[in-house]
C-alpha cells in the first residue's frame, strides 16, 4: 500500500491532482468472529471486499489493511466524487450479509485524509491523517465518517454534520 501511495503521490503532484485515502473499519466485527467463528468471519470479509470493489470499481485502489480494516486510495477526485464514493460505500455495507441461514447487518467507521491541488505529500502522513480521522470517527460512534484536511477544516461530505472551528476533523 505504501508503494502504491508513493506512486500516487508522485502522479498526483505531476498532474496537479488531488489524492484521498479512506480507511474503513467494520464496527464490532470481533463479535462476528466470536459468534460464528473465524471461517464465517473470513467469508463475510470476502463479501465485504467484493462489495467494496463493486462500489469503487476502477475509480480507486482497494487494499485490506488489517483483520477488519480496508483502505481505498483515490486520485484526481472532486468533493462531489468523494461524496459519491462515500455514499456508495455506506449503501453497499448497509445491505444485509447472509450466510448459512444467518443475516448480518454491518456498519463501518471511515476516516478520510485529503491532499488537494497536486500539493506534495508524504504517503506516511496521509496514512497517519486518515488513521487520526478514523479514530475520531470511532470515538464519535458507529457508522460515521470524519475527514482530516491539511491546514484547515472543511464542511462534512454529507449534510447534517458539524465540526468545531480549529479542528482538523469534519
Amino acid at each position: 500500500m505504501r508503494e502504491k501511495l508513493g506512486n500516487s503521490a508522485r502522479a498526483a503532484e505531476a498532474l496537479g491532482q488531488s489524492a484521498a485515502l479512506f480507511l474503513l473499519d467494520l464496527d464490532d466485527f470481533d463479535d462476528v468472529n466470536d459468534t460464528y467463528g473465524p471461517a464465517e468471519g473470513d467469508a463475510c470479509l470476502q463479501r465485504v471486499a467484493s462489495r467494496l470493489i463493486a462500489t469503487v470499481g476502477a475509480v480507486g485502489f482497494l487494499a485490506r489493511m488489517g483483520e477488519d480494516e480496508f483502505a481505498l486510495l483515490l486520485q484526481g477526485h472532486t468533493r462531489r466524487s468523494l461524496s459519491h464514493v462515500l455514499k456508495g460505500i455506506q449503501e453497499a455495507l448497509a445491505l444485509p450479509f447472509s450466510f448459512d441461514g444467518h443475516t448480518l447487518h454491518l456498519t463501518s467507521s471511515i476516516g478520510i485524509a485529503v491532499r488537494c491541488n497536486g500539493r506534495r505529500f508524504n504517503p506516511d502522513e496521509l496514512i497517519r491523517d486518515a488513521a487520526l480521522a478514523l479514530d475520531e470517527a470511532k470515538a464519535s460512534g458507529k457508522s460515521c465518517h470524519r475527514v482530516f484536511r491539511l491546514l484547515r477544516p472543511v464542511a462534512p461530505l454529507q449534510p447534517g454534520g458539524s465540526f468545531g472551528l480549529g479542528s482538523p476533523f469534519t
